[in-house]
């Protein structure tokens, strides 16, 4: 019916809302057949689990500062040059550069325009946006969306991040 609004999140048609009922025929008591247990060759190791990559954008102290936003911004670029580039678009009244990085393909049609730090006592939001911008940016490839790769998703638009509005302010806050 028209008009009716939801706190729920939309659910494709093709995807169940809720997990299927159980069905009403019992399982057997008895355990699942299995495969007889493989021989490794001789003098083999097993492989090394992969190793985690480490965290760029972390909290070094109390508060996320912009001295380390800079640091992070440079190597999430350096880590990640194809995917996300930043730059300064000026210049703060007390000398500091503002920061722009961008997510995605910077030539797309639609852009999406993401600020944190406005206000100098939301200094948390930054590292929030950084925090998102470094988990993206590690799972580009990996991510999906309705069936979408996020890689796939970020073809068609780009998130231009300012990512400390006024670092003057935050800087006097903290």
């Amino acid at each position: 019916p028209g008009g009716e609004t939801s706190d729920e999140p939309d659910t494709p048609p093709d995807e169940p809302s809720s997990p299927e009922p159980p069905k009403d025929n019992p399982t057997p008591d008895t355990p699942p057949e299995q495969d007889p247990p493989q021989q490794d060759a001789p003098n083999q190791d097993p492989p090394a689990p992969p190793e985690p990559i480490s965290l760029i954008v972390e909290l070094k102290g109390k508060y996320y500062t912009y001295a380390e936003m800079k640091t992070d911004l440079a190597e999430l670029s350096a880590r990640y040059p194809v995917h996300m580039t930043y730059r300064s678009y000026g210049v703060s009244a007390d000398g500091r550069n503002l920061y722009v990085a961008t997510l995605g393909n910077p030539d797309a049609q639609k852009q999406v325009i993401i600020t944190a730090g406005m206000h100098a006592r939301e200094y948390v939001n930054p590292y929030v946006i950084m925090r998102q911008l470094e988990y993206y940016l590690q799972n580009y490839e990996t991510l999906t969306y309705r069936g979408q790769t996020l890689s796939a998703l970020l073809d068609k638009v780009c998130f231009v991040i300012v990512t400390m509005t006024n670092p003057d302010g935050i800087t006097l806050a903290q």
